[in-house]
């Protein structure tokens, strides 16, 4: 509940439903709400605008490795804070590269 008290930097702002949209159901689930105080495009946008002092905004935590001097990340303790990760590939894409990538993909389910 202490986090959705703070402004929120959400992104993406655009195309929906997008990785906010699954950050404000996270919230949903608990019957919280989040208060945006800015909606951006870029993942690199809302940690400018974090630094800045707009707001928090949730992020995977691969992006720990920015290392910013600006920035402090917290891990949220949540089990259920997981995002999907989504695979865009070519229709009818046969190559070589993209087989393999996709039985890698396939092992890890």
């Amino acid at each position: 509940a202490q986090l959705a008290a703070e402004p929120f930097v959400l992104y993406p702002g655009n195309p929906r439903p997008s990785y906010a949209d699954h950050v404000i159901a996270l919230f949903d689930a608990h019957g919280l709400s989040v208060k945006v105080a800015q909606w951006t495009n870029e993942l690199q946008t809302a940690i400018g605008l974090v630094g800045a002092g707009m707001g928090v905004t949730l992020v995977p935590a691969s992006v720990q490795v920015l290392h910013r001097a600006d920035i402090g990340y917290t891990p949220v303790v949540e089990a259920t804070a997981s995002s999907p990760i989504i695979l865009s590939r070519r229709v009818n894409d046969r190559s070589p590269g993209l087989t393999h990538c996709l039985q890698l993909v396939e092992e890890l389910i």
